[in-house]
C-alpha cells in the first residue's frame, strides 16, 4: 500500500509539472518542449494504468513529433531551395562574369586585329607610296631626259640651221664685198674718178646688205630660242609703218623710189609692236632691193571683222610660183623652229613668217615674173582671239 501511494504521488507530481511546463510551452510555441511533454504524459499515463489517456496523449505526441518533423522538413527544403536559389544566383553571376570575360577577350582580340590591320594597312599604303613616288620621280627623270634630249637636239638642229644660213646667206654679200675691194685695191691708179664713185657706192650697197643679214640673223636667232622678248599692245598701223620707212628712205631715194601709203588713220592692230616693226623693215627692204630705180611701193592696210592686214606691194622683178613656194615653205616642228633652208631662200621672209605666227596672224604672198610682188599678213584688231 505504501509503495502504490508514492507511485501515485510520484504520478501526480509529474502530472502537475506537465501542466505547468505544458503551459510554459503553450505561450512559448515551443514545440519540442510540448512533444517532450505530451511523450512524458504518455508514459506517466501507461504507469498509472490509464491507456485511454495514454493514447490520447501519444496522439498529441505524434502530432507535434509530426509538425516538428515538417517543419524541419520545410526548413530544410526551405534551405535546400535557398541554396539552390543561391547557387543559381552564383552560377548566373558566374556565367555573367565569364560571358563578360569571353566578351572583353573577344573585344580585346578585335582590337590587336583592327591595330594588326590599321599597320597592314598603313604599311600598304607606306609601300604603295614610296612606289608611286618612285615611279613618277621615274617618269619625271625619264620626262627630263626626253625633254633635254629634244631640247639637245634642237639646239643641234638650229645650230646647224644658223651654220647653213650663214654659208648660204653671207657668202654672196661676203664675196661680192671681197671682189669689190680687192677690185678697187688693184685698180685704183687706173680707175676715174666716176669709177671709184660706183666702187664706193656698191660697196656701201654690199655693205647695207651685210647689215641687214646680220641683224636678221640675230632676230631670227633670238626667236629661235625664245630669247625675244615679247609684249602685245594695241598700235597704230600708219604710224607704225611711217617709222618703219624713215629707216629705209635712203635706200629708196638713191633708187628714186616713191613710197605709198594706204593706211587710214585710225586703224590699230594688237600685236608686239616690235616684231612687227621688223617684219615691215624686212619687206620694205626686199622691195626696194628688188625694185628698178623709179618704180613705187605701196605700204596698205585693211580690215576685216576683227582682223586687221598690212602689206607691201611692189613692182619688181617678181617670181615664179615655184620659186615662191620654196622661200615661204616651212613646216613647223613641235618647238616652233623651221627647217633648214635652202640656199639663196632669204633668212629675212622665213623671220617675217615666225614673228607673224607668234602674234596670232597668217603670211601671204603673192608674185608674178616681171610684174611685181605682194606679201601680207594679218594680224587681230584687239585683245579676242584670232579668227582664222
Amino acid at each position: 500500500y505504501g509503495d502504490h501511494r508514492d507511485l501515485h504521488l510520484s504520478i501526480r507530481r509529474q502530472r502537475q509539472m506537465c501542466i505547468r511546463d505544458r503551459a510554459i510551452a503553450m505561450k512559448e510555441r515551443n514545440l519540442v518542449n510540448l512533444r517532450e511533454i505530451f511523450q512524458t504524459r504518455h508514459l506517466i499515463s501507461l504507469k498509472a494504468g490509464e491507456p485511454h489517456k495514454a493514447l490520447a496523449f501519444y496522439r498529441f505526441f505524434s502530432r507535434y513529433r509530426d509538425s516538428i518533423l515538417r517543419i524541419g522538413y520545410e526548413r530544410d527544403l526551405s534551405n535546400a531551395r535557398r541554396e539552390l536559389a543561391e547557387a543559381r544566383q552564383t552560377a548566373v553571376v558566374q556565367q555573367e562574369e565569364a560571358q563578360a570575360k569571353v566578351m572583353e577577350v573577344r573585344k580585346e582580340r578585335d582590337r590587336q586585329w583592327q591595330y594588326f590591320l590599321y599597320m597592314l594597312g598603313g604599311f600598304v599604303i607606306l609601300v604603295f607610296l614610296l612606289l608611286l613616288y618612285r615611279s613618277r620621280a621615274r617618269a619625271r627623270a625619264a620626262k627630263l631626259i626626253i625633254e633635254k634630249d629634244h631640247k639637245l637636239l634642237e639646239l643641234t638642229s638650229l645650230r646647224d640651221r644658223m651654220f647653213t644660213v650663214i654659208a648660204q646667206d653671207l657668202r654672196g654679200p661676203l664675196s661680192t664685198y671681197n671682189n669689190l675691194t680687192r677690185s678697187l685695191a688693184e685698180n685704183l691708179g687706173n680707175l676715174s674718178k666716176q669709177d671709184v664713185d660706183g666702187y664706193l657706192r656698191n660697196m656701201h650697197a654690199s655693205s647695207v646688205e651685210l647689215s641687214r643679214l646680220f641683224n636678221n640673223l640675230l632676230e631670227w636667232a633670238l626667236v629661235q630660242t625664245g630669247s625675244m622678248p615679247f609684249s602685245r599692245e594695241v598700235f597704230s598701223c600708219k604710224l607704225i609703218a611711217m617709222e618703219v620707212a624713215e629707216h629705209v628712205r635712203p635706200a629708196a631715194l638713191e633708187k628714186k623710189l616713191d613710197l605709198e601709203f594706204l593706211i587710214p588713220d585710225a586703224q590699230h592692230a594688237y600685236a608686239d609692236r616690235t616684231m612687227i616693226a621688223i617684219v615691215l623693215r624686212n619687206l620694205l627692204s626686199n622691195a626696194i632691193k628688188f625694185s628698178p630705180p623709179g618704180r613705187s611701193i605701196t605700204v596698205f592696210s585693211g580690215r576685216k571683222q576683227d582682223l586687221i592686214t598690212l602689206g607691201v606691194k611692189d613692182h619688181g622683178i617678181g617670181m615664179k610660183s615655184d620659186e615662191l613656194q620654196r622661200i615661204l615653205s616651212s613646216e613647223q616642228s613641235a618647238g616652233g623652229t623651221a627647217p633648214s633652208l635652202p640656199r639663196g631662200s632669204g633668212i629675212g621672209l622665213q623671220l617675217c613668217k615666225e614673228l607673224i605666227s607668234k602674234n596670232g596672224g597668217n603670211f601671204y604672198a603673192e608674185s608674178t615674173p616681171n610684174e611685181g610682188s605682194t606679201f601680207y599678213f594679218s594680224l587681230p584688231e584687239n585683245q579676242l582671239p584670232l579668227r582664222i
